[in-house]
């Protein structure tokens, strides 16, 4: 087996590994107490920041609302951050981030037939604070998906409930939020909320409490965080017969998506199981291609580094040898990696000349390229007798609002990289921001793209279409208790 064999050896190696360790329950020790494992909402925390990468405490309270409590949520990071298995930071624009130790790698990336001395793994890096906005959207992406769809699905659930169950509940939501609350002189106690409910569910200023369900009604399934406050009770009720981590981990791990790290190798396949393309084939080869091609470099100069001092002229043969041996693999799929690059590539849009014709320039268009301009693929699903839906995300880049330079050439190689590889899914697109006001630049600047692809034509026409079905998502999101969400409905009732 050559070193080309042997690196394409060790990648499905270390992605079987990877994806069998994050399958296995009881993976990591508890380091306060070796001889218990963790519990299985902090085992799965552990595994979800090694798919993300970086993740953010604010985002993260979100995916976990229905595991623990916001302060819960915090007391676990600092617990794992304790037992060395994370390590924080702190932004001031951002707010607290985290990431895994190679302690915590240890566990995740390698079989455990080695001391963890003996692995040499490097631990996760921290991005640079103006990256930490692409990190940021990626979270709320996630945490957005998450929250929304397990209070629809509980929402769901409560319409289910008998109209006197339902009635009830929103009396005890009305009578708690804007009577026992506004009325105690101590802290919130189940009891003491329960005892106000008994005494005064009967004689209810009905006046009042038809403005709360008016004003509640209006915003309740717009407003996720009041959504969330709403049912919460119920929430509680409920999860005592299922599981929420159950549900948390079933929506994150729907659907396939280039973004969490178990997915880096597989996603393509995914691709390719559900439609024959040549095309998709090329991509993929061109992925191993540069995969070999990396690796192979570091192996290279790993024999480079090599101190020949004390070695035997036996051994510097041999060194030799490998070295030429390594230099015509590398050669060979240089030439491989040219050709797919030239099967892969595509015209893109360079510039008018002064008479307004539309010039073109050749350019590889792959998935990678995508990824490389923090273009995801952020789900591939199978619809029973339709098509299949891939859906691409284009995400912030930085804290400067987006420009029609940025969004541009994205757009582009998404629309070509469809043309040429996806025509037989259904496309769509959203735009992943961070902020309200970004939300509002980036349907501006669509505009103007959509009218700049009508103007440039040749093609470019076919995908114009597509721009009324683009979703623009405002990831942003602040974590508020309950009685502050119910607070902020009050005057709304008050105008009803």
């Amino acid at each position: 087996m050559n070193y080309t064999e042997n690196l394409i050896a060790e990648i499905k190696t270390l992605n079987e590994t990877i994806t069998r360790n994050l399958s296995t329950d009881g993976l990591f020790p508890d380091r306060s107490n070796p001889i218990r494992q963790l519990p299985e909402e902090e085992e799965f925390l552990l595994k979800l920041v090694y798919q993300l990468r970086v993740c953010f405490l604010e985002e993260l309270t979100f995916i976990f609302a229905h595991i623990q409590s916001p302060s819960a949520f915090e007391k676990t990071v600092l617990k794992l951050e304790h037992m060395g298995y994370l390590k924080s930071s702190v932004s001031k624009e951002w707010g607290k981030y985290f990431c895994l130790t190679s302690t915590a790698l240890y566990y995740i990336v390698t079989d455990h037939s080695k001391p963890y001395k003996a692995n040499m793994l490097t631990e996760d890096k921290f991005p640079g604070e103006a990256k930490l906005v692409f990190h940021k959207c990626l979270n709320g992406h996630f945490a957005d998906l998450v929250f929304k769809q397990i209070n629809f699905f509980l929402w769901d659930r409560f319409k289910k409930e008998s109209k006197e169950f339902r009635v009830r509940y929103c009396k005890e939501q009305y009578l708690t939020q804007y009577g026992y609350l506004a009325s105690r002189k101590k802290s919130y106690s189940p009891k003491g909320a329960a005892d106000y409910i008994k005494k005064h569910i009967d004689t209810l200023d009905m006046e009042a409490y038809q403005r709360f369900t008016k004003a509640s009604k209006e915003c309740i399934l717009t407003d996720s965080l009041l959504l969330h406050s709403y049912l919460k009770d119920y929430a509680k009720t409920f999860f005592q017969k299922t599981s929420p981590l159950a549900l948390v981990k079933q929506l994150l791990y729907l659907y396939t998506n280039s973004i969490y790290r178990s997915h880096y190798f597989t996603y393509r396949s995914e691709l390719l199981s559900l439609v024959d393309s040549r095309v998709l084939r090329y991509d993929y080869n061109l992925f191993l291609c540069n995969e070999v091609l990396k690796r192979a470099m570091i192996a290279k100069r790993s024999l480079l580094n090599i101190k020949t001092e004390d070695k035997s002229s036996e051994e510097l043969q041999r060194i030799s040898e490998r070295l030429n041996d390594l230099d015509a693999e590398l050669s060979a799929y240089q030439l491989k990696k040219e050709k797919l690059d030239e099967l892969l590539s595509a015209p893109l849009f360079d510039k008018f000349t002064d008479e307004g014709v539309a010039q073109f320039s050749e350019e590889v268009v792959s998935l990678d390229a995508l990824r490389n301009l923090n273009v995801h693929v952020l789900s591939i699903r199978k619809t029973e007798n339709e098509k299949p839906d891939v859906t691409f995300g284009i995400f912030q880049q930085n804290a400067d609002e987006i420009s029609v330079s940025y969004l541009f050439p994205r757009l582009e190689k998404i629309f070509r990289f469809y043309e040429k590889n996806l025509c037989m899914f259904n496309l769509h697109i959203e735009i992943i921001v961070y902020g309200k006001h970004q939300k509002e630049a980036v349907k501006e600047k669509l505009k103007t793209i959509k009218a700049d692809y009508k103007e440039i034509s040749r093609g470019y026409m076919l995908f114009v279409p597509f721009f009324d079905e683009i979703e623009i998502r405002d990831v942003e999101m602040h974590f508020k208790e309950r009685y502050e969400v119910f607070r902020q409905l009050k005057p709304m009732i008050e105008k009803k």
